[in-house]
C-alpha cells in the first residue's frame, strides 16, 4: 500500500527544508543507499556524499519560496526557487524524490545550467535514466497523460501543429514565459531546441488528477543530451499550460573524457 500523500511530503521535505533550508543535516531521511543525480550528472552515489556536498552549499543559500508538490504513490516532484545569501534567486527547480520505508531514495533535480557544474562527480549510472515501468492510471490522471504521452509524440515527430494544445496554453521555459497561445506555442516548438531532437523519451512520471510533472530526455542531432522536467496543466482534453526547465547532460564528448570515473554511461536510446 502506497504511504500517504502527507507522508510522502514529509519525508522529501526533509531533504529541502531541513537539510537546504534549516542547514541541519539530521533532520534529513535518507537511505545510506540513497542516490542523486542532476540534469544526467552524477552528484550522490549514497547518503554520506550527498551530506557532504550540502555541507558545502549551506553558505551560499537562503531559502526556499513558491513551493508546490505533486505526488503519486511514493514518488512526489517539489517545484520551487531557491533564494541565495545575496539575494538572488535560483530556478524554478524542479525536484523528483522516491520514498521507500520512510527513508528517502532517490533524489533527482532539474534545473537550467550548463553541461558540467562543480558538483557533478560522473555521467549518472545508466539505470538511474531508464524509464520506469508504465503505471496503471484511471479517470482524469490516466487523460493527462494520455496528453503528455501525445504531447511528446508530437515532438518527437518534429509535428508540433498535432499536439494536443489549447487556444488559451501558455509555455514557460527555465523560468521565462515565451509563447502564449496556440500558435505562438506551436510556433516556439518548431525552432531552437525542438528543432534539433533526435530521440525523446519520458523517464518518470508524477500524475495528479488534471496536473502533473514529467521527467524527460532530450538526445540532440549534434549529441548533446538534455533532461529535464515538464509540468502540464490540462482541462476539456487539451494542454493549458506547459512550464518546464531543463539543463545538458553529459555529451557523448564528455562520456568519453569522463570514461574513466564511471562504468555507467548514459544508456542510448532504441
Amino acid at each position: 500500500m502506497a504511504p500517504a500523500r502527507s507522508a510522502v511530503i514529509a519525508i522529501a521535505d526533509t531533504y529541502i527544508q531541513g537539510g537546504l533550508v534549516q542547514k541541519d543535516l539530521k533532520q534529513i531521511k535518507l537511505a545510506p543507499d540513497v542516490f542523486r543525480h542532476e540534469n544526467g550528472w552524477d552528484t550522490g552515489p549514497n547518503a554520506a556524499t550527498i551530506n557532504d556536498q550540502l555541507s558545502w552549499a549551506h553558505e551560499a543559500l537562503h531559502g526556499v519560496r513558491d513551493q508546490r508538490w505533486f505526488v503519486e504513490g511514493n514518488e512526489a516532484f517539489s517545484i520551487f526557487e531557491l533564494t541565495m545569501a545575496e539575494g538572488r534567486r535560483v530556478g524554478p527547480i524542479m525536484e523528483y524524490f522516491r520514498v521507500e520505508g520512510g527513508k528517502i531514495k532517490e533524489i533527482s533535480p532539474t534545473f537550467q545550467a550548463a553541461s558540467f557544474g562543480f558538483n557533478f562527480l560522473a555521467p549518472a549510472k545508466a539505470a538511474w535514466l531508464r524509464p520506469q515501468a508504465k503505471k496503471e492510471r484511471k479517470g482524469a490522471s490516466a487523460g493527462t497523460m494520455e496528453l503528455a504521452e501525445q504531447y511528446f509524440t508530437a515532438l518527437r515527430r518534429h509535428e508540433p501543429g498535432k499536439a494536443p494544445v489549447g487556444e488559451d496554453a501558455t509555455l514557460t521555459e527555465n523560468g521565462k514565459l515565451v509563447a502564449t497561445g496556440r500558435a505562438a506555442t506551436i510556433q516556439w516548438l518548431t525552432a531552437g531546441v525542438y528543432a534539433q531532437l533526435d530521440k525523446v523519451q519520458i523517464l518518470k512520471s508524477v500524475i495528479e488528477a488534471k496536473e502533473g510533472v514529467l521527467r524527460f530526455r532530450f538526445d540532440l542531432q549534434d549529441g548533446r543530451m538534455l533532461i529535464g522536467s515538464q509540468h502540464v496543466r490540462t482541462h476539456g482534453g487539451l494542454i493549458r499550460e506547459l512550464f518546464s526547465n531543463y539543463g545538458e547532460g553529459p555529451s557523448e564528448a564528455e562520456v568519453v573524457k569522463l570514461k574513466g570515473r564511471t562504468e555507467n554511461p548514459p544508456p542510448a536510446l532504441p
